[in-house]
């Protein structure tokens, strides 16, 4: 099982009447539900990325919470994968104090992971029989693939803007022919979002039905 959840809070917090800032969206683009676009693809990517499993099926509620907004700021998806495991994708905007919580838990039959992108640094492993193990980016143990990773000693954080460069450096030598393993995301992984997007759309609109993404 695996569960992921994006939480910001940005609602006002006064109790006197205030002006809700809206994006500059017309209503072709409304109806579209560019919110779920900006906010959903980052925590399915992830999930997908370290678990390898493709999503079959999904279930979706979305509220918009916020007097005057466009676009939903709370969603919540139950998700079917292939191999028949499930999982849940929480996003919200209001979810007041919320610092762009971006976390993903994976539960297996003998242990599981948890991963905040507050720590970026750190993996927690929860093991049935065993004591619970914190491997660091830069130490011991932690793989090849997170070593290479690591551009900085350990004590340094480092994350988000560090991805990015490793997406593009994977690019470059994929293109140069310096690895053989495309390790990027690639024109799939967006037609995968794109298919996502419009089936969570679909299902909030059909009251929360099952929609299948073959």
């Amino acid at each position: 099982m695996g569960g992921c959840c994006g939480q910001n809070g940005d609602v006002p917090t006064t109790l006197e009447p205030v002006r809700v800032e809206e994006p500059d969206v017309d209503d072709e683009l409304a109806n579209d539900k560019p919110w779920v676009v900006i906010v959903w693809n980052d925590p399915i990517n992830l999930m997908s990325y370290v678990t390898g499993l493709e999503i079959e099926a999904l279930c979706a509620y979305t509220t918009t919470f916020v007097p005057g907004r466009q676009l939903e700021d709370d969603g919540n998806v139950l998700l079917r994968f292939a191999g028949g495991a499930k999982g849940i994708l929480s996003v919200s905007q209001i979810a007041l104090g919320k610092e762009n919580d971006l976390t993903l838990q994976v539960f297996g039959d003998r242990a599981s992971i948890e991963w905040r992108q507050d720590d970026a640094n750190s993996l927690i492993v929860r093991y049935a029989d065993a004591p619970m193990q914190v491997f660091r980016s830069g130490w011991p143990g932690a793989g090849l693939h997170s070593t290479a990773a690591t551009r900085l000693p350990p004590g340094h954080p480092e994350g988000y803007l560090e991805a990015f460069a490793e997406v593009y450096r994977n690019f470059c030598n994929h293109l140069l022919g310096v690895v053989d393993v495309a390790d990027y995301p690639g024109i799939s992984e967006g037609v995968r979002g794109m298919r996502f997007i419009q089936s969570v759309v679909a299902s909030a609109e059909q009251g929360a039905q099952w929609v299948s993404l073959d």
